[in-house]
């Protein structure tokens, strides 16, 4: 029974961690969006705050093991496209801070 327990409660710490990361990147686009439409600074207060937090849910999500077959795959997949998702957004934002709002939008 105590085995089952800590079973559960690390697949739902790592649930949990999962959709952190999730809402952490739903932040950070939506804080990027409205700079690229508004051209407001305000904007990137939220922005770079989600890129923090999504940083270290990254590393969170890393440091714990799921006991599910397979899951650690996709877990690792998830973490690339987390990763590629931030590229993307700073390689936006940065190009929008340098009036190359053209680029920035396609």
């Amino acid at each position: 029974l105590s085995q089952t327990q800590n079973s559960l409660d690390n697949t739902n710490m790592l649930t949990t961690a999962i959709e952190k990361l999730h809402l952490s990147v739903v932040q950070a686009e939506s804080g990027q969006r409205g700079y690229l439409l508004t051209e407001k600074s305000d904007y990137l207060v939220p922005y770079y705050d989600a890129l923090e937090q999504l940083e270290s849910q990254t590393e969170y999500v890393k440091s714990l093991s799921s006991e599910i077959n397979g899951q650690a795959e996709r877990i690792a997949l998830l973490l690339s496209l987390v990763a590629q998702k931030e590229i993307e957004l700073k390689k936006t934002v940065n190009l929008a801070q340098n009036n190359k709002e053209r680029r920035a939008l396609y």
